[in-house]
Protein backbone atom coordinates (compact mmCIF):
# COMPACT_ATOMS: atom_id res chain seq x y z
CA UNK A 1 0.00 0.00 0.00
CA UNK A 2 1.23 3.74 -1.23
CA UNK A 3 1.47 6.19 2.15
CA UNK A 4 -0.91 9.08 1.53
CA UNK A 5 0.46 10.55 4.71
CA UNK A 6 2.32 10.47 7.96
CA UNK A 7 2.21 12.43 11.86
CA UNK A 8 4.22 12.13 14.43
CA UNK A 9 2.83 11.61 17.84
CA UNK A 10 4.24 11.79 20.87
CA UNK A 11 3.60 9.97 24.29
CA UNK A 12 5.36 9.12 27.44
CA UNK A 13 6.39 5.29 27.35
CA UNK A 14 6.58 3.84 31.03
CA UNK A 15 9.83 5.49 32.14
CA UNK A 16 8.24 8.69 31.68
CA UNK A 17 10.22 9.55 28.54
CA UNK A 18 9.19 11.04 25.39
CA UNK A 19 8.60 9.22 22.96
CA UNK A 20 7.62 9.49 19.14
CA UNK A 21 5.10 7.39 17.70
CA UNK A 22 4.58 7.50 14.03
CA UNK A 23 1.00 6.99 12.42
CA UNK A 24 1.31 6.32 8.85
CA UNK A 25 -1.87 6.75 6.87
CA UNK A 26 -2.07 4.60 3.30
CA UNK A 27 -4.38 5.87 -0.03
CA UNK A 28 -7.64 4.97 -0.04
CA UNK A 29 -8.76 2.22 -2.69
CA UNK A 30 -11.62 1.27 -4.10
CA UNK A 31 -12.81 -1.90 -3.41
CA UNK A 32 -15.93 -3.20 -5.03
CA UNK A 33 -18.39 -0.87 -4.40
CA UNK A 34 -16.78 0.70 -1.05
CA UNK A 35 -13.28 2.09 -0.53
CA UNK A 36 -11.34 1.66 1.77
CA UNK A 37 -8.46 3.42 4.11
CA UNK A 38 -5.99 1.59 6.21
CA UNK A 39 -3.44 3.04 8.89
CA UNK A 40 -0.53 1.48 10.80
CA UNK A 41 0.94 2.26 14.34
CA UNK A 42 4.29 1.08 15.45
CA UNK A 43 5.24 -0.82 18.80
CA UNK A 44 3.68 -0.86 21.46
CA UNK A 45 0.30 -0.93 19.66
CA UNK A 46 1.33 -3.24 17.37
CA UNK A 47 -1.43 -2.19 14.74
CA UNK A 48 -0.38 -2.72 11.10
CA UNK A 49 -2.53 -2.05 8.18
CA UNK A 50 -5.87 -1.73 10.69
CA UNK A 51 -8.87 -0.48 8.11
CA UNK A 52 -12.19 1.21 7.95
CA UNK A 53 -14.33 1.27 4.76
CA UNK A 54 -16.68 4.16 3.33
CA UNK A 55 -19.23 5.12 0.73
CA UNK A 56 -15.95 6.88 -1.45
CA UNK A 57 -12.24 7.93 -0.99
CA UNK A 58 -12.92 11.48 1.53
CA UNK A 59 -15.46 8.60 3.76
CA UNK A 60 -12.72 6.19 4.08
CA UNK A 61 -9.79 8.33 4.82
CA UNK A 62 -12.43 10.38 7.28
CA UNK A 63 -13.60 6.92 9.23
CA UNK A 64 -9.78 5.91 8.97
CA UNK A 65 -8.33 8.87 10.92
CA UNK A 66 -11.75 8.79 13.08
CA UNK A 67 -10.73 5.00 14.44
CA UNK A 68 -7.63 6.14 14.97
CA UNK A 69 -7.70 7.00 18.82
CA UNK A 70 -9.56 4.09 19.90
CA UNK A 71 -6.36 2.07 19.31
CA UNK A 72 -4.75 4.76 20.85
CA UNK A 73 -6.82 3.92 23.80
CA UNK A 74 -6.31 0.09 23.71
CA UNK A 75 -2.96 0.48 25.72
CA UNK A 76 -1.89 2.13 28.93
CA UNK A 77 -0.64 4.94 27.16
CA UNK A 78 -4.50 6.38 27.81
CA UNK A 79 -4.26 10.36 27.35
CA UNK A 80 -0.99 10.55 27.26
CA UNK A 81 -0.17 10.43 23.26
CA UNK A 82 -0.98 13.48 22.28
CA UNK A 83 0.14 16.18 18.89
CA UNK A 84 1.27 19.82 19.49
CA UNK A 85 0.25 19.33 23.39
CA UNK A 86 -3.54 18.10 21.76
CA UNK A 87 -4.60 14.94 23.43
CA UNK A 88 -7.25 13.96 20.43
CA UNK A 89 -4.41 14.08 18.34
CA UNK A 90 -6.00 16.47 15.93
CA UNK A 91 -8.17 13.85 14.99
CA UNK A 92 -12.02 13.33 14.53
CA UNK A 93 -14.46 12.10 17.07
CA UNK A 94 -18.32 11.40 16.97
CA UNK A 95 -19.92 13.92 18.19
CA UNK A 96 -23.65 15.80 18.09
CA UNK A 97 -23.20 19.10 16.61
CA UNK A 98 -23.94 21.78 19.39
CA UNK A 99 -27.70 23.55 19.03
CA UNK A 100 -25.20 26.50 19.23
CA UNK A 101 -22.54 26.23 17.06
CA UNK A 102 -21.41 28.59 14.84
CA UNK A 103 -20.35 27.48 11.30
CA UNK A 104 -16.73 28.91 10.12
CA UNK A 105 -16.65 31.96 8.28
CA UNK A 106 -16.63 30.57 4.06
CA UNK A 107 -14.90 34.34 3.30
CA UNK A 108 -14.64 34.95 -0.52
CA UNK A 109 -13.46 32.44 -3.37
CA UNK A 110 -10.14 33.22 -4.56
CA UNK A 111 -8.51 32.32 -8.04
CA UNK A 112 -7.62 29.05 -8.65
CA UNK A 113 -3.72 28.78 -9.64
CA UNK A 114 -4.41 26.07 -12.01
CA UNK A 115 -1.31 23.84 -11.06
CA UNK A 116 -3.22 22.05 -7.98
CA UNK A 117 -3.50 18.74 -7.78
CA UNK A 118 -6.64 16.93 -7.29
CA UNK A 119 -6.82 14.19 -4.27
CA UNK A 120 -10.48 13.45 -4.14
CA UNK A 121 -13.75 14.09 -5.94
CA UNK A 122 -17.53 13.43 -5.05
CA UNK A 123 -20.79 14.05 -6.31
CA UNK A 124 -23.07 16.58 -4.89
CA UNK A 125 -26.88 16.88 -4.80
CA UNK A 126 -27.28 20.57 -5.37
CA UNK A 127 -31.69 21.54 -6.15
CA UNK A 128 -32.04 23.27 -8.85
CA UNK A 129 -35.49 24.74 -9.92
CA UNK A 130 -37.68 24.22 -10.87
CA UNK A 131 -37.84 21.25 -8.33
CA UNK A 132 -34.93 19.16 -9.84
CA UNK A 133 -31.85 17.98 -8.48
CA UNK A 134 -28.53 18.74 -10.53
CA UNK A 135 -24.93 16.65 -9.86
CA UNK A 136 -22.18 19.10 -8.06
CA UNK A 137 -19.03 18.12 -8.15
CA UNK A 138 -16.68 18.91 -5.00
CA UNK A 139 -13.12 18.49 -5.82
CA UNK A 140 -10.52 18.10 -2.63
CA UNK A 141 -6.91 19.23 -3.84
CA UNK A 142 -4.35 17.74 -2.27
CA UNK A 143 -2.26 19.48 0.63
CA UNK A 144 0.01 21.41 0.03
CA UNK A 145 3.38 22.62 2.67
CA UNK A 146 4.31 26.23 2.50
CA UNK A 147 6.20 26.35 5.52
CA UNK A 148 7.70 23.94 8.78
CA UNK A 149 4.21 23.99 10.02
CA UNK A 150 1.68 25.90 7.04
CA UNK A 151 -0.18 23.36 5.14
CA UNK A 152 -3.37 24.36 2.98
CA UNK A 153 -5.58 22.05 1.31
CA UNK A 154 -7.84 24.05 -1.46
CA UNK A 155 -11.61 22.64 -2.07
CA UNK A 156 -14.00 24.28 -5.17
CA UNK A 157 -17.34 23.75 -6.38
CA UNK A 158 -17.85 22.44 -10.08
CA UNK A 159 -16.52 20.66 -13.12
CA UNK A 160 -13.19 19.22 -12.71
CA UNK A 161 -12.69 19.79 -16.05
CA UNK A 162 -12.71 23.90 -15.38
CA UNK A 163 -9.30 24.44 -13.96
CA UNK A 164 -10.55 28.09 -13.44
CA UNK A 165 -12.92 27.32 -10.62
CA UNK A 166 -12.47 29.35 -7.58
CA UNK A 167 -11.63 27.85 -4.64
CA UNK A 168 -11.36 28.28 -1.12
CA UNK A 169 -8.69 26.87 1.70
CA UNK A 170 -8.32 25.23 4.96
CA UNK A 171 -5.18 25.56 7.06
CA UNK A 172 -3.05 23.65 8.98
CA UNK A 173 0.03 22.54 10.83
CA UNK A 174 0.06 19.35 8.36
CA UNK A 175 -1.69 16.95 6.24
CA UNK A 176 -3.98 16.02 7.89
CA UNK A 177 -4.96 19.02 9.53
CA UNK A 178 -5.30 20.98 6.40
CA UNK A 179 -7.63 18.69 5.02
CA UNK A 180 -10.03 18.38 7.79
CA UNK A 181 -10.10 22.30 8.11
CA UNK A 182 -11.06 21.71 4.12
CA UNK A 183 -13.56 19.47 4.34
CA UNK A 184 -15.12 21.62 7.37
CA UNK A 185 -14.90 24.39 5.09
CA UNK A 186 -16.75 22.54 2.36
CA UNK A 187 -19.30 21.60 4.76
CA UNK A 188 -19.78 24.96 5.60
CA UNK A 189 -19.94 26.34 2.08
CA UNK A 190 -22.11 23.37 0.91
CA UNK A 191 -25.14 24.13 3.51
CA UNK A 192 -24.87 27.43 2.24
CA UNK A 193 -25.95 26.38 -1.31
CA UNK A 194 -29.10 24.23 -0.38
CA UNK A 195 -31.95 24.90 2.08
CA UNK A 196 -31.67 23.40 5.49
CA UNK A 197 -32.74 19.88 5.74
CA UNK A 198 -32.09 18.82 2.02
CA UNK A 199 -31.10 16.05 1.10
CA UNK A 200 -31.03 14.61 -3.00
CA UNK A 201 -33.23 11.58 -3.27
CA UNK A 202 -31.19 8.06 -2.69
CA UNK A 203 -32.01 7.14 -6.63
CA UNK A 204 -30.42 10.17 -7.61
CA UNK A 205 -27.53 8.74 -6.14
CA UNK A 206 -26.22 11.59 -5.01
CA UNK A 207 -23.92 12.46 -1.79
CA UNK A 208 -23.98 15.46 0.83
CA UNK A 209 -21.67 16.50 3.11
CA UNK A 210 -23.04 15.56 6.14
CA UNK A 211 -20.54 13.27 7.18
CA UNK A 212 -17.52 15.85 6.94
CA UNK A 213 -16.31 17.14 10.00
CA UNK A 214 -17.30 20.69 11.98
CA UNK A 215 -14.50 22.12 14.18
CA UNK A 216 -14.52 23.84 17.12
CA UNK A 217 -11.02 25.72 18.40
CA UNK A 218 -8.76 22.80 16.72
CA UNK A 219 -10.64 19.67 17.56
CA UNK A 220 -12.38 18.20 14.57
CA UNK A 221 -15.91 16.23 15.15
CA UNK A 222 -17.64 14.32 12.89
CA UNK A 223 -22.25 13.90 13.13
CA UNK A 224 -22.13 11.39 10.10
CA UNK A 225 -25.99 9.89 10.69
CA UNK A 226 -28.34 8.29 8.39
CA UNK A 227 -27.34 6.08 5.26
CA UNK A 228 -25.13 8.39 2.59
CA UNK A 229 -26.48 6.80 -0.41
CA UNK A 230 -27.41 4.29 -2.12
CA UNK A 231 -25.15 1.26 -1.84
CA UNK A 232 -23.47 2.48 0.87
CA UNK A 233 -21.43 -0.30 2.70
CA UNK A 234 -21.41 -1.41 6.68
CA UNK A 235 -18.56 0.96 8.47
CA UNK A 236 -16.13 -1.15 10.33
CA UNK A 237 -12.27 -1.83 11.08
CA UNK A 238 -11.76 -6.01 10.75
CA UNK A 239 -9.94 -7.44 13.29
Amino acid sequence: MDTLTTRVLSYADEGGRATDLVLTIFVPQSVDDAWKCGFSLPEPFRRKNAESYGVDFIQALLLCLQIVPSYLRLTPLLNRAHWQGMVHCGLPSRADLPADYQPPDIGLALENPGNLEVLATRSLGCPDPPGATRALTLTVYKPLQAGDLQWSCAVSFGSTDDKRLPVRYGAGADFIESFLDALALARATYATMVPKGWHASKSERLLDCDDFPFKIGRAFHTNMVGDLGPGAPEFFTPS
